[in-house]
């Protein structure tokens, strides 16, 4: 029973992973999970003067396969997720243009944790995340960010064989690029921001080895951004997201 709470306690970002219940040295745990995004991204933009705004919302399913390895009290953790493609419109009223934009999302992250004590874990990482796509006109459309985080987690042995686990990370984006190419608006805007991501799991054990996992995140992260060419052009961006995922998670 011991070594199913341990799997169950090192098979996530951001998990403990308490030295008292690990069976061997080292843990080695690659994981996939499949589930639904809720995204959206708002951008509220001044070009040559004009306001202008736009909020471009997809729907994706999404995969991720991550791994995560623990030694005692320190784990690393990474994982790369991608989507399915989805459409919106992108529409720029302010200058007469419309366009359904189809694309999709990718990311990976990488981080490392620290069990401070049982169940309270600390963690820091790197995250890389970027929407593309192609407009029904012809049109070019990207928005990538790149940022450093740091959090914490708490767990919860519900059961013998079930975890609950709350965290909570704080993002320093220190690179964010927007750029649309189309015949009628072209932005292409760089700059920084910061941002907050909660989420919460439900771990329960299916085997000495195997787990499944239920899991919700939510993300809000804001952007200041600049033009890399045109000092007439700004833009306030705003992204959320919402994730609901379930998976599996073998144990080495």
């Amino acid at each position: 029973m011991k070594k199913q709470i341990a799997v169950l306690l090192c098979c996530s970002l951001a998990t403990p992973v308490p030295t008292a219940l690990a069976s061997n040295p080292v843990s080695m745990n690659p994981r996939i999970e499949v589930g639904y995004q809720d995204y959206e991204l708002e951008t509220k933009a001044q070009i040559f003067g004009t306001k202008a705004k736009d909020k471009y919302q997809i729907n994706p399913a999404i995969i991720r396969l991550g791994l995560t390895a623990a030694w005692n009290r320190v784990y690393l953790d990474g994982y790369y997720q991608t989507t399915n493609n989805d459409s919106d419109t992108v529409d720029f009223a302010e200058f007469n243009y419309s366009e359904i934009i189809d694309g999709d999302r990718s990311e990976y992250t990488a981080s490392l944790g620290y069990t401070v004590f049982d169940p309270f874990a600390i963690f820091l990482g790197y995250r890389h995340a970027k929407a593309k796509g192609s407009g029904t006109l012809g049109a070019d459309y990207d928005f990538k960010s790149d940022a450093f985080f740091v959090g914490s987690t708490y767990s919860w042995q519900v059961s013998d064989t079930g975890v609950l686990s709350f965290n909570i990370a704080y993002a320093d984006v220190y690179d964010a690029d927007q750029n649309l190419d189309s015949s009628l608006v072209t932005v292409d805007l760089s700059g920084d921001g910061n941002g907050l991501k909660t989420g919460v799991s439900w771990r329960g054990a299916l085997s000495d080895k195997l787990s499944f996992s239920l899991a919700a995140d939510w993300y809000k992260y804001d952007y200041d951004l600049d033009s890399t060419t045109n000092t007439s052009q700004s833009a306030d961006v705003e992204e959320t997201e919402i994730t609901y995922r379930i998976g599996l998670v073998y144990a080495f």
